[in-house]
């Protein structure tokens, strides 16, 4: 089972994704709900995640911090970033330290959730088959 994580320093907003999607039934432990990026670096040390839907600014560690946490572990996980602002010059910033997706916090419903989720789980098969298929004499 592929395992998510869910970073916002808002609360409301970590417990409506998290009641968003039947995780289990796409696939997915949802592993914690963390209310910035330092705490979820620490839990991303000790247990990696797959999948990151993470806001882009929070206190004591922004996502952008984050992503660049994630990587100096040495982790590639399926990274979404949140806004409740369209903060293009972050966004940009987002997507060339890795991110796979942006999706403004107005926009999430269960039906956008729901198809992010599963464009996750889709992108990590790929790549999978990609590394298997390199891997082969």
């Amino acid at each position: 089972m592929l395992r998510a994580i869910i970073v916002d320093d808002e609360i409301l907003v970590r417990a409506t994704l998290e009641k968003m999607v039947d995780w289990a039934a796409e696939g997915f432990q949802l592993a914690g709900c963390y209310a910035n990026g330092q705490a979820a670096l620490e839990a991303m040390e000790r247990c990696p995640a797959d999948l990151v839907f993470t806001d882009i600014k929070m206190p004591v560690c922004s996502g952008l911090e984050f992503i660049d946490g994630v990587h100096a572990l040495g982790l590639a996980p399926h990274i979404v970033v949140l806004s409740a602002f369209d903060e293009f010059p972050l966004v940009k910033q987002a997507f060339k330290k890795g991110a796979a997706d942006y999706v403004l916090k107005q926009e999430i419903v269960p039906a956008r959730m729901l198809e992010l989720v599963r464009e996750a789980c889709l992108a990590m098969v790929r790549l999978h088959k990609r590394k298997v298929f390199v891997a082969l004499p």
